[in-house]
């Protein structure tokens, strides 16, 4: 076959040359899918967005107490005062404040603090610690607990643009100022600079107040706001953690590896590296001949599920098994958190995600401590390192009873299933009961458990 190349053609080939987007365009397409990540990926682009220049910023330093003394008199009381807090590290526990920005009246001041200055913040201490002076901010509860550290008690947050952000757009991930900005008032901060961002966190937020349906308000200001101050507190309170137990468990789980290594070996008749899946698979499937579950591009399948499969063809698998549950436990908990124990406080300090499941649950990162594992005996006994401050105090687990289908019996109004909340009988047993056509002291575990899968199944 040879394909033809001289063609006649209707259409002129220069419509056809790639040229830049329609960035209007494009921005308001990604806002109306929620392509957050493509917008995120825009504003990186120094061709997109309306570029604020710091040289359309006038900024005055308060680099003497009078200065600082003098901008706190001048404040208009009536009128919200922008605040943002240029800091070293993204952990409030970790992290140093470089200087604070303040905005008013469309003008920025910088109090320069640093490593060496960290006195100027007496400075500002009536201005911080005032609830009469109204303050805007984006992620209020890092600055809260950044200044706890240094002794101030930031009062007064009325506004936060990442909670505000939250309300109106659940999904997207706002804890970047400079990615809220662009979103909402397309502006590309560029070297995503402190100043430029405090002069237009104001117009952000009257932004969002737009957006915000008056039915959400209240959920921002009655729930949000509130919360958001409570889980400062608990960041900056910590959990008391004993290195003494971690660092006994880790010396145990050394010697638990070492044991089930040696065991391997044996077992394989032969030295190989137990966390590679290519060693691995090839002990496994080649040199001692066991069933192949699964093939992979690179060679076998040697995960967990396949692992699980050929448990009982073979008494080495128990043995890896053993051997990853361990390293996993040792390094991703024993050793880890360790490394995190404040050297000030001796205590652990997660940060509570406020502002990242679209559910409105909160998630814990640095560590995560929702995901503590409980399951095996090692687990267990991570757990045990976690302690009250002292013999006075204890540490306190309390659940909801059955929160959802409480929730959908309020939300539908359904009668049955008031009724068995009222009569204090548990859902899951008569709903098996119904379902499987049996009386309800005839209903056992399995039946019970498969009714719970029904229940929950139709509500999620």
């Amino acid at each position: 076959a040879t394909i033809v190349r001289d063609m006649e053609l209707e259409w002129d080939l220069d419509k056809f040359k790639v040229e830049e987007p329609d960035h209007d365009r494009l921005v308001n397409l990604y806002k109306q899918l929620e392509f957050n990540n493509f917008l995120n990926a825009l504003q990186e682009s120094s061709k997109t967005g309306r570029e604020v220049s710091i040289d359309d910023i006038n900024i005055i330093d308060l680099e003497t107490e009078e200065q600082a003394v003098e901008f706190t008199a001048a404040l208009d009381v009536k009128l919200p005062l922008a605040m943002y807090i240029d800091t070293n590290y993204h952990h409030p526990m970790w992290a140093k404040i470089k200087g604070i920005y303040f905005e008013q009246k469309d003008q920025v001041y910088h109090l320069p603090v640093g490593e060496r200055a960290s006195y100027r913040l007496e400075w500002v201490r009536p201005l911080l610690e005032s609830g009469d002076i109204s303050k805007y901010l984006h992620n209020a509860k890092y600055a809260q607990v950044l200044l706890m550290r240094y002794g101030l008690k930031l009062q007064g947050v009325v506004r936060d643009s990442l909670l505000a952000a939250y309300i109106d757009d659940p999904s997207f991930e706002g804890d970047d100022l400079a990615a809220v900005l662009f979103k909402y008032l397309d502006i590309n901060v560029p070297g995503k600079n402190p100043a430029i961002m405090v002069s237009r966190l104001r117009n952000l937020l009257n932004q969002l107040e737009e957006n915000i349906p008056s039915e959400q308000e209240s959920l921002l200001k009655e729930v949000e706001m509130p919360v958001s101050e409570v889980l400062a507190h608990m960041e900056f309170t910590g959990i008391k953690v004993e290195r003494e137990t971690l660092q006994l468990l880790s010396e145990e789980m050394a010697v638990g590896i070492e044991r089930a290594e040696k065991q391997i070996f044996e077992l394989a008749g032969q030295e190989f590296n137990i966390n590679s899946p290519k060693q691995l698979g090839k002990v496994l499937f080649e040199d001692m001949g066991l069933r192949v579950v699964k093939k992979t591009k690179t060679g076998y399948g040697t995960g967990a599920e396949v692992l699980e499969e050929l448990y009982d063809d073979h008494e080495i698998i128990a043995h890896i098994l053993n051997y990853r549950q361990l390293t996993k436990l040792k390094s991703t908990y024993v050793d880890a958190l360790q490394e995190l124990i404040h050297p000030d406080t001796r205590r652990i300090h997660t940060i509570f995600k406020q502002a990242q499941t679209a559910t409105g649950r909160l998630s814990s990162v640095e560590p995560n401590l929702q995901n503590i594992p409980i399951k095996m005996e090692e687990g267990r006994r991570i757990r045990k390192a976690f302690t009250s401050v002292n013999e006075d105090y204890v540490l306190m687990s309390a659940d909801y009873s059955q929160i959802d289908l409480r929730a959908l019996a309020h939300i539908s109004g359904d009668e049955k299933l008031i009724e068995t909340f009222h009569q204090n009988i548990d859902i899951h047993t008569r709903t098996a009961a119904q379902i499987f056509h049996v009386p309800l002291d005839q209903v056992d575990s399995e039946l019970r458990r498969r009714a719970k899968a029904v229940n929950f199944g139709i509500i999620y």
